[in-house]
């Protein structure tokens, strides 16, 4: 998890948004490693753009070790093995989208491989994906 620090604001005197986001970032969960990129388009071997008023956003939480729950605004994430690409030596098992109703994960859609095959990208309308990978 991470966390916000209060005043990430304009306060008048100090704008603390400008150095607070990046455009792409990488979160450690030990076995593996996420990339997360901001703004829309992403090509191929170029950084993305990031978005403008810093507006993007994603929560990727670990459920088990091979089980993530991910959402974002204006982002994308891409899971990878340490010292790896994506898509090397791994894959996608499974992205489900879905929603908690009453605790419980109520399955709505699978995403299929043209929706995952560069990571799972979040527009505007807020899904919330159970993603399942594996190693080989």
């Amino acid at each position: 998890m991470g966390f916000s620090p209060f005043g990430v604001d304009d306060t008048g005197w100090t704008y603390f948004g400008d150095s607070y986001p990046k455009a792409q970032q990488e979160i450690d969960f030990g076995d593996w490693q996420a990339t997360v990129s901001f703004g829309f388009p992403q090509h191929d071997g170029r950084r993305p753009p990031g978005t403008e008023d810093h507006h993007g956003r994603v929560l990727v939480a670990q459920l088990g070790p091979n089980e993530f729950l991910v959402t974002g605004i204006d982002a994308s994430v891409s899971f990878h093995l340490p010292g790896k690409l994506a898509g090397q030596r791994m894959q996608i098992l499974r992205a489900e989208e879905g929603k908690y109703e009453d605790g419980n994960w109520k399955f709505l859609r699978l995403w299929n491989g043209d929706q995952t095959d560069r990571g799972v990208n979040f527009k505007h309308r807020g899904e919330v994906l159970h993603v399942s990978l594996s190693r080989f």
